[in-house]
């Protein structure tokens, strides 16, 4: 306090206020040092059951009763005279009596002996004693830590885990947030292989502002992680992966998404949230997918034989690594969008706004069928904006508001399809369009089977498309103008019902298809349209792999390749081992089919008689092609 009378010297004014900025008050005295702390926990060598996950003080004490403690100092050494100083905290406000697990963002590694001591400072800046060192070691890797028979809680088990522990979890509602702190731990309900297992043993999160599961990189090094066999439910963040190479398997996640995952994803059922959010290159693998989608960004993963049904909005979006064999069906917006590599044998149908749109990677043997799009929406139901290769697609059945419900927009090279049955209502709120089948696509169109495809206005078949148009039977189309081709480049050698137009080698002949009424678009034996085709080097096979260029009829045709006119390669009796006919005996029976079952699904490293399309899978197009060659050939035995 101002004024204190300090001398008994008559000096200033009288007032007996000092010169400064301190008052002084008599003889000083000196701040009292807060006494030395002690080490609580762990005790002195101790071994741990996992990391040293809270290294414990005394309270702090200090002589002067108005004294605070505002800072500490942690050290952690592997020797005993601290000269090999492993980790610390250096001046802190936040760790005053106890320290965290994680010491400047380092795990303690396993089987290993450290000494630490902590010192105390007040509010004067002034510090204690360090505490008498004591030892603890951490132990070895790979233990079995049980919820909650060995601790109370999830959190508490991946607290006291090491790399290469599991943690195996009993039934039950697990009322918390969980953080994985960057280690390499396997997290398991008692069997993620039982559905009744996986919905009792829940890991629910009341507060939405923290991911339910997060995979924290302390170190920023890569994790690899696994979660598999619970039921995933409470934030709006659900599982966030923070670019860990983490394993997540078996799950149902009822809320939030899969955010950031880098690893795998493997038979999880997604009920709700956002889906799976930037997967990098993440492997996506035989999941349901109910909500959200797969939503990625700049991503590379590989998206393998998954369910998504249901989702509002695009189902596939952003991924540009492998899409292969997914069903993707009922979604109200696309069924896979700006996705720039390798789309093929996926089941795109009955989605609200269309199938594939703006991929510019090769699109291949996918089904894409009875997808809609809306009034006022562009148009486009089918295959939209891609300029890849689009090659032995079904594109069928799809119809639109407006314009062009098949393949529409496509620049890239389309050949061997199938495009069927699409309808475009035509122009309605704007000038007047149309284009059922293939419409707008400037590429060239080589051996396809453009077929029953209808608008209410302009181009049933083919419409606006400027490219090489060559080899493709164009039939059974309507419009109210130009029913099978319109305003679009000359063509040469195609099939083409009631053509006078011109243009070399085109045909109008009855195609002869074996059933198009039970959409059999495969030539019999009579057809114009066998060896009346063109050469076209870059269509070396047809839509089913068989080679193209065999002579089928002893007539001359085309332009003397024997390349048939379509999207079939016409083989013959005498040539059908080189199809369905897997053991040779020109016959396609029984014993075929059981040497396809037996190499279902398996990975084909180099070319096998069994993949009879030739895209290195065992899959449901190879089971389809021998379905169609079903009892045919040479005859028994």
């Amino acid at each position: 306090p101002r004024p204190y009378d300090a001398t008994d010297r008559p000096r200033g004014d009288g007032s007996d206020l000092d010169i400064g900025a301190y008052e002084f008050i008599g003889t000083a005295q000196p701040n009292p040092l807060p006494n030395r702390p002690v080490n609580e926990s762990p005790m002195d060598g101790e071994t741990l059951l996992g990391f040293v996950f809270s290294m414990v003080s005394s309270p702090f004490s200090d002589d002067d009763p108005e004294d605070d403690h505002v800072a500490s100092q942690w050290e952690v050494s592997l020797t005993n005279d601290f000269t090999d100083i492993w980790g610390g905290t250096g001046y802190t406000k936040n760790f005053l009596t106890t320290l965290r697990a994680i010491v400047e963002g380092e795990p303690f590694p396993a089987e290993t002996t450290f000494w630490w001591r902590v010192r105390h400072a007040d509010s004067y800046g002034a510090w204690s004693e360090w505490s008498v060192p004591t030892s603890y070691q951490t132990r070895a890797p790979g233990a079995l830590l049980q919820v909650p028979q060995d601790f109370a809680t999830i959190q508490s088990a991946i607290d006291n885990s090491v790399d290469g522990d599991e943690i195996v979890v009993a039934t039950g509602t697990y009322k918390e947030d969980i953080d994985f702190l960057g280690k390499n731990i396997v997290l398991t309900s008692t069997n993620p292989l039982d559905a009744t297992v996986v919905a009792t043993t829940v890991i629910r999160l009341s507060n939405s502002r923290f991911p339910t599961v997060n995979f924290s990189r302390p170190t920023g090094q890569p994790t690899f992680p696994t979660l598999t066999g619970f039921t995933i439910h409470g934030s709006p963040f659900g599982i966030d992966c923070n670019g860990a190479d983490a394993t997540i398997s078996h799950n149902v996640v009822k809320s939030g998404p899969i955010d950031q995952c880098d690893g795998f994803i493997l038979d999880n059922r997604i009920e709700g949230g956002e889906g799976i959010l930037d997967p990098d290159e993440a492997l996506i693998e035989g999941n349901t997918i109910l909500s959200g989608g797969i939503q990625g960004q700049f991503s590379f993963p590989t998206i393998r034989d998954n369910l998504i049904t249901g989702v509002s909005g695009r189902a596939i979006t952003e991924c540009h690594g492998l899409i292969e064999g997914n069903t993707i069906t009922g979604v109200s917006g696309r069924g896979i969008a700006e996705c720039h590599g390798l789309i093929q044998s996926n089941t795109i149908t009955y989605n609200g706004f269309g199938g594939i749109d703006e991929c510019d990677g090769t699109i291949r043997n996918n089904l894409v069928a009875f997808n809609k799009t809306p009034t006022n929406s562009g148009g486009g139901s089918g295959i939209v904006g891609c300029d890849g290769i689009i090659e032995k697609n079904i594109v069928a059945w799809n119809s639109t508001d407006t314009n062009a419900s098949g393949i529409a927009g496509c620049d890239g090279t389309i050949k061997n399809n199938l495009v069927l049955f699409n309808h475009a209502v035509g122009g309605l709120g704007g000038p007047p369009g149309g284009g059922g089948g293939i419409a707008g696509c400037d590429g060239d169109i080589y051996n396809n089977v453009v077929y029953g495809n209808s608008t209410e206005r302009i181009g049933g078949g083919i419409w606006l498309c400027d490219g090489n148009i060559r080899n493709n039977i164009i039939w059974g189309n309507t419009a109210a103008e130009g029913d099978q081709y319109y305003e679009s480049s000359v063509p040469s050698y195609c099939c083409i019902e009631d053509w006078n137009g011109g243009g070399t080698g085109n045909i109008s002949q009855d195609p002869l298809f074996i059933d198009p009424s039970n959409r059999d678009f495969r030539l019999l034996s009579t057809s114009p349209c066998i060896d009346a085709g063109a050469f076209v080097r870059s269509v070396t096979s047809d839509y089913w792999g068989d080679p193209r260029g065999l002579d089928g009829t002893v007539e001359p045709r085309g332009d003397g390749s024997n390349y048939d006119i379509g999207a079939d390669e016409f083989l013959g009796k005498e040539l059908f081992h080189l199809g369905s006919d897997i053991d040779g005996t020109g016959w396609v029976d029984a014993v075929d089919l059981l040497r396809l079952r037996d190499e279902w699904k398996a990975p084909v490293s180099e070319p096998s008689e069994i993949d009879l399309n030739g895209d290195d899978r065992i899959d449901s197009t190879d089971l389809d092609i021998l379905i169609r060659d079903w009892h045919r050939g040479t005859g028994p035995g």
